[in-house]
């Protein structure tokens, strides 16, 4: 199983609408992106397909609900966003 996600910064329309078309076409790898604050704003077929979500019940929610509850208890969806918010992105491969 594939996955991918990253963390948007400011982008303007055409770049978003770019976007939006390029990875609605993609199923074999799931490719999602979050605001600044982890809440999942837009979700491809692929991460349907792979996390199990429709794009209906996830947008809108945080991003932790990915990890198990160790992992949230162990601040590890706070480090990604530090991450993120200081390299400009945060991609990782994985479940």
């Amino acid at each position: 199983m594939n996955g991918w996600g990253m963390i948007q910064g400011t982008v303007d329309k055409a770049d978003e609408d770019r976007y939006r078309v390029l990875v609605e076409a993609v199923t074999d790898y799931a490719i999602y992106m979050l605001d600044r604050s982890g809440t999942v704003t837009s979700w491809n077929a692929g991460a349907e397909r792979f996390k199990g979500y429709s794009a209906s019940e996830i947008i809108g929610q945080h991003f932790s609900c990915f990890y198990t509850e160790e992992d949230r208890e162990a601040g590890l969806p706070s480090r990604t966003l530090e991450t993120a918010a200081r390299d400009g992105k945060f991609e990782t491969e994985g479940w």
